[in-house]
Protein backbone atom coordinates (compact mmCIF):
# COMPACT_ATOMS: atom_id res chain seq x y z
CA UNK A 1 0.00 0.00 0.00
CA UNK A 2 2.77 2.02 0.70
CA UNK A 3 3.70 2.14 -3.33
CA UNK A 4 -0.08 2.86 -3.83
CA UNK A 5 0.16 5.89 -1.67
CA UNK A 6 3.64 7.19 -3.20
CA UNK A 7 1.88 7.25 -6.49
CA UNK A 8 -0.99 9.00 -5.14
CA UNK A 9 0.95 11.28 -3.29
CA UNK A 10 3.51 11.82 -6.44
CA UNK A 11 0.69 12.46 -9.02
CA UNK A 12 -1.16 14.37 -6.47
CA UNK A 13 2.06 16.45 -6.64
CA UNK A 14 3.18 15.94 -10.56
CA UNK A 15 -0.41 17.37 -12.02
CA UNK A 16 -0.10 20.79 -9.85
CA UNK A 17 3.37 21.17 -10.72
CA UNK A 18 2.67 20.09 -14.67
CA UNK A 19 -0.36 22.71 -14.64
CA UNK A 20 2.26 25.42 -13.27
CA UNK A 21 4.79 24.04 -15.57
CA UNK A 22 1.89 24.60 -18.74
CA UNK A 23 0.71 28.26 -17.33
CA UNK A 24 4.28 29.26 -16.80
CA UNK A 25 4.84 28.34 -20.85
CA UNK A 26 1.40 29.79 -21.86
CA UNK A 27 2.50 33.09 -22.31
CA UNK A 28 5.33 31.77 -24.80
CA UNK A 29 3.29 29.48 -26.58
CA UNK A 30 0.59 32.44 -26.90
CA UNK A 31 3.31 34.41 -28.14
CA UNK A 32 4.41 31.63 -30.89
CA UNK A 33 1.01 31.66 -31.85
CA UNK A 34 0.44 35.30 -32.19
CA UNK A 35 3.54 35.31 -34.04
CA UNK A 36 2.77 32.74 -36.98
CA UNK A 37 -0.57 34.36 -37.03
CA UNK A 38 0.48 37.37 -37.82
CA UNK A 39 3.12 35.99 -39.88
CA UNK A 40 -0.15 33.89 -41.45
CA UNK A 41 -1.78 37.74 -41.99
CA UNK A 42 0.89 38.92 -43.90
CA UNK A 43 1.23 36.36 -46.22
CA UNK A 44 -2.58 36.02 -46.39
CA UNK A 45 -2.55 40.05 -47.19
CA UNK A 46 0.36 39.72 -49.72
CA UNK A 47 -1.73 37.42 -51.47
CA UNK A 48 -4.35 39.13 -51.39
CA UNK A 49 -2.58 41.97 -52.99
CA UNK A 50 -1.24 40.28 -55.39
CA UNK A 51 -4.38 38.39 -56.34
CA UNK A 52 -5.99 42.40 -56.16
CA UNK A 53 -3.21 42.97 -58.79
CA UNK A 54 -4.47 40.14 -61.01
CA UNK A 55 -7.89 40.69 -61.46
CA UNK A 56 -7.33 44.51 -62.10
CA UNK A 57 -4.71 43.33 -64.91
CA UNK A 58 -7.83 40.83 -66.28
CA UNK A 59 -10.34 43.44 -65.47
CA UNK A 60 -7.96 45.58 -68.16
CA UNK A 61 -7.68 42.70 -70.68
CA UNK A 62 -11.43 42.64 -70.54
CA UNK A 63 -12.39 45.89 -71.00
CA UNK A 64 -9.70 46.08 -74.28
CA UNK A 65 -11.41 42.87 -75.47
CA UNK A 66 -15.09 44.07 -75.21
CA UNK A 67 -13.60 47.62 -76.89
CA UNK A 68 -11.71 45.22 -79.65
CA UNK A 69 -15.23 43.11 -79.72
CA UNK A 70 -17.47 46.31 -80.13
CA UNK A 71 -15.32 47.67 -83.08
CA UNK A 72 -15.25 44.37 -84.62
CA UNK A 73 -18.72 44.48 -84.50
CA UNK A 74 -19.19 47.77 -85.75
CA UNK A 75 -16.77 46.88 -88.66
CA UNK A 76 -19.08 43.91 -89.61
CA UNK A 77 -22.23 45.82 -90.15
CA UNK A 78 -21.10 47.35 -93.42
CA UNK A 79 -19.39 43.76 -94.57
CA UNK A 80 -22.59 42.39 -94.46
CA UNK A 81 -24.37 45.16 -95.67
CA UNK A 82 -21.57 44.65 -98.87
CA UNK A 83 -22.48 40.73 -98.77
CA UNK A 84 -25.90 41.14 -98.88
CA UNK A 85 -25.17 43.99 -101.77
CA UNK A 86 -22.91 41.54 -103.93
CA UNK A 87 -25.34 38.67 -103.65
CA UNK A 88 -28.31 40.39 -105.20
CA UNK A 89 -25.74 41.88 -107.93
CA UNK A 90 -24.98 37.68 -108.33
CA UNK A 91 -28.56 37.24 -108.52
CA UNK A 92 -29.19 39.63 -111.03
CA UNK A 93 -26.05 38.81 -113.10
CA UNK A 94 -27.57 35.45 -113.15
CA UNK A 95 -30.58 36.17 -113.94
CA UNK A 96 -29.08 38.42 -117.04
CA UNK A 97 -27.18 36.05 -118.09
CA UNK A 98 -30.27 33.42 -118.41
CA UNK A 99 -31.50 35.80 -120.51
CA UNK A 100 -29.03 36.61 -122.74
CA UNK A 101 -28.40 32.46 -123.10
CA UNK A 102 -32.45 32.34 -124.16
CA UNK A 103 -31.62 34.45 -126.68
CA UNK A 104 -28.53 33.39 -128.27
CA UNK A 105 -30.76 29.78 -128.40
CA UNK A 106 -33.12 31.73 -130.56
CA UNK A 107 -30.77 33.28 -132.58
CA UNK A 108 -29.11 30.25 -133.69
CA UNK A 109 -32.01 28.45 -134.29
CA UNK A 110 -33.51 31.65 -136.65
CA UNK A 111 -29.78 31.67 -138.11
CA UNK A 112 -29.98 27.53 -138.98
CA UNK A 113 -32.42 28.74 -142.23
CA UNK A 114 -30.47 31.85 -142.98
CA UNK A 115 -27.53 29.40 -143.21
CA UNK A 116 -28.84 26.77 -145.21
CA UNK A 117 -30.43 29.22 -147.34
CA UNK A 118 -26.70 30.73 -147.90
CA UNK A 119 -25.67 27.33 -148.16
CA UNK A 120 -28.12 26.95 -150.88
CA UNK A 121 -27.07 29.94 -152.53
CA UNK A 122 -23.41 29.55 -152.51
CA UNK A 123 -24.11 26.25 -154.74
CA UNK A 124 -26.45 27.56 -156.86
CA UNK A 125 -23.63 30.51 -157.46
CA UNK A 126 -21.00 27.50 -158.31
CA UNK A 127 -23.82 25.53 -160.41
CA UNK A 128 -24.32 29.22 -162.12
CA UNK A 129 -20.76 30.17 -162.84
CA UNK A 130 -19.75 26.33 -163.57
CA UNK A 131 -22.55 26.56 -166.47
CA UNK A 132 -21.50 30.13 -167.87
CA UNK A 133 -17.95 28.24 -168.05
CA UNK A 134 -19.56 25.44 -170.25
CA UNK A 135 -21.14 27.99 -172.08
CA UNK A 136 -18.00 30.10 -172.62
CA UNK A 137 -16.14 26.72 -173.30
CA UNK A 138 -18.92 25.45 -176.32
CA UNK A 139 -19.04 28.55 -177.56
CA UNK A 140 -16.40 28.77 -180.73
CA UNK A 141 -13.70 31.18 -180.29
CA UNK A 142 -14.76 33.77 -183.09
CA UNK A 143 -18.46 33.38 -183.05
CA UNK A 144 -19.47 35.95 -180.28
CA UNK A 145 -23.26 36.48 -180.70
CA UNK A 146 -24.05 39.13 -182.52
CA UNK A 147 -27.01 41.89 -181.92
CA UNK A 148 -28.00 43.88 -184.34
CA UNK A 149 -29.30 47.27 -183.22
CA UNK A 150 -32.14 49.31 -185.04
Amino acid sequence: MANFLAASVGTAFDLPLRVLRGLADLPAAMDRNMRQTNQLMRESHEQLALMREQADAMLAQMREMHAVAERLHAGSDPLAEAARLAREQLAATHAELVRMNEQLTRLIRLGEPIERAQRRGERFGSLFRRSQREDAERRPPGGEDTVTES
